[in-house]
């Protein structure tokens, strides 16, 4: 007779009165923990005789996350997109997800199931604040733990550019005289990073000097008719 105990609790008795020397029985150990196993012997007389083992069973190990983007107490500004990245592993079994919860002034805002290699996601982040990203690791046997940062949003937003266009005026030309155009662009809160100018689906060669900006559109190959131009300045942002 095998008496399975944990602690002082009995789990389980078998019984084996299989003939020969060897009595076997089998039984599924579902719970971490440390157990007792006593087996009695009886023989026909009545004696008895016992032995006593003390087994070990492990539960599942929980798996493991870290965010690796953004980093804890980093900052952005307002409207930026939030790239998030992290690693998550398993010793004993496998990953079956990595969900990211997105908390603003500890309230939650979004959730987001993290892809690829990275569990990677995104966010917009529209308000000025601060930011929690919560990562939970899930594995496959429905264990769970969980890491987390948390990012400060600026609360000023980026300011358009600003395009002013000295020259040409919306005018009319004779061809085949050159357009010349002179423009202004300035960034109240950066710098300009590019200004393009484009007509009749071509982009012009600009200079710049400062904030003014200065083009030609050699018209000897086009033919009378109206034609648009498309200014645009990108700032540093």
């Amino acid at each position: 007779v095998y008496v399975i105990k944990k602690g002082t609790t009995v789990i389980k008795t078998l019984e084996s009165t299989t003939p020969g020397d060897l009595f076997s029985q089998s039984w599924v150990g579902d719970d971490a923990g440390t157990y007792t196993i006593e087996a009695t012997v009886y023989d026909k007389a009545g004696a008895t005789a016992s032995a006593t083992i003390t087994i070990i069973i492990k539960g599942n190990s929980s798996p493991i996350v870290k965010i690796t983007s953004p980093t804890d107490k980093s900052s952005f500004d307002i409207n930026s997109t939030i790239d998030v990245t992290s690693t998550a592993s398993d010793q004993d079994g496998s990953v079956v997800k990595v969900e990211y919860l997105i908390k603003f002034q500890g309230q939650d805002v979004n959730t987001k199931v993290g892809s690829g290699g990275n569990y990677t996601t995104s966010f917009v982040a529209d308000k000025a604040g601060e930011y929690t990203i919560i990562a939970t690791v899930t594995d496959d046997k429905g264990a769970t733990s969980t890491d987390f940062v948390e990012v400060i949003i600026n609360g000023k937003p980026n300011e358009d550019p600003i395009i002013t266009v000295v020259e040409p005026a919306n005018t009319s030309i004779k061809l085949p005289n050159n357009v010349d155009f002179d423009i202004t662009a300035i960034d109240n809160d950066g710098t300009i990073a590019s200004v393009t100018i484009n007509v009749n689906n071509t982009d012009l060669t600009v200079s710049n000097s400062g904030s003014s900006y200065t083009a030609t559109w050699n018209t000897s190959s086009v033919t009378a008719g109206k034609y648009s131009a498309t200014i645009v300045a990108t700032d540093d942002k």
